[in-house]
């Protein structure tokens, strides 16, 4: 796992984020980015097994992006979860890209 992008977790005000440069495929502002860029995701231990929550609602952002990935549009997921919020799905889909880019999680 050498050579990649650690990403963290916010729980009680802390972040940490470590960083390799040697990833060739972060640009600047990727490579700044923390999950304090991503408002509206939380990670709680007590809340769905510590898993990427959206505004610390039972809802993750795996389900979000499970249903997404089945075919379901935004407008489909705001019927089906009315107290969701557009941008609560954009942001879901940023995090999980910000992720894709080769971060992991550490859960110290």
């Amino acid at each position: 796992m050498g050579g990649q992008v650690g990403a963290m977790r916010k729980i009680g005000g802390k972040s940490n984020l470590r960083y390799n440069s040697g990833s060739a495929t972060l640009n600047d502002r990727e490579k700044n980015m923390t999950l304090d860029h991503f408002d509206r995701i939380t990670q709680d231990p007590g809340v769905m097994g510590g898993k990427p929550c959206i505004r610390g609602m039972r809802l993750t952002v795996g389900r979000i992006l499970s249903q997404i990935g089945t075919g379901e549009t935004i407008d489909e997921l705001l019927v089906d979860y009315p107290y969701l919020e557009r941008e609560d799905i954009l942001q879901s889909l940023q995090y999980a890209a910000w992720l894709a880019q080769g971060r992991e999680v550490a859960f110290a």
